[in-house]
């Protein structure tokens, strides 16, 4: 009977979108200097043209590599992918919080993206070998010349497939029924 119930449950595959678009943002200093520009544009959607100038107000900049931004998403998502807009002659890195080892743990280590042009260029898409699970990303740098910016940041993926309790307590209520259910049937006709 579950089985029937459950096979009556439309099979939809989610499509994976930016999940980090319009989330929020925050910067932290770290003992570092402090992060300018406007960060919330980080995940607006609309990165700067590339080549933009690396201290533009319309993206994140700081110096020195202790600085860090984190994008709170709100929910349990499944990311497959990152795409970042950074400043060209420097390295990145996207950490994911881990909750099974309540930790950051590398998600992507964003490469230098040298240009005659300079100034941000967006990476090339990096697809994951293995989706993560998350809620929460951290954006640093890692090594260059000491002057950092973030243009953009998208992580593609889809909303984590978690049961509700609420459907959990549900299934298991439906379950029991359906034994009870047998059993009377089968005291009913002799089998059992």
């Amino acid at each position: 009977m579950i089985v029937f119930l459950l096979s009556m449950a439309p099979a939809a595959r989610a499509v994976a979108v930016d999940i980090a678009l319009n989330k929020t943002v925050t910067a932290y200093a770290n003992g570092g200097s402090t992060i300018s520009g406007t960060i919330s544009d980080i995940v607006n959607g609309t990165p700067n043209p590339d080549g933009t100038p690396w201290s533009t107000s319309t993206n994140a900049w700081w110096t020195g590599t202790a600085p860090y931004l984190t994008i709170t998403l709100g929910a349990n998502y499944s990311i497959q992918a990152f795409t970042v807009q950074a400043d060209d002659n420097d390295t990145y890195e996207v950490d994911y919080w881990n909750r099974a080892t309540s930790s950051w743990t590398l998600a992507y280590a964003v490469p230098e993206q040298y240009t005659t042009q300079g100034g941000l260029q967006t990476r090339p898409t990096y697809t994951l070998s293995t989706p993560i699970v998350t809620d929460q990303l951290k954006v640093f740098a890692t090594t260059g010349d000491g002057s950092y910016a973030i243009g953009q940041v998208y992580a593609m993926g889809t909303l984590a497939a978690t049961p509700e309790p609420a459907c959990t307590l549900l299934l298991a209520s439906v379950a029991a029924l359906a034994t009870c259910a047998e059993r009377r049937n089968r005291r009913r006709t002799g089998r059992g």
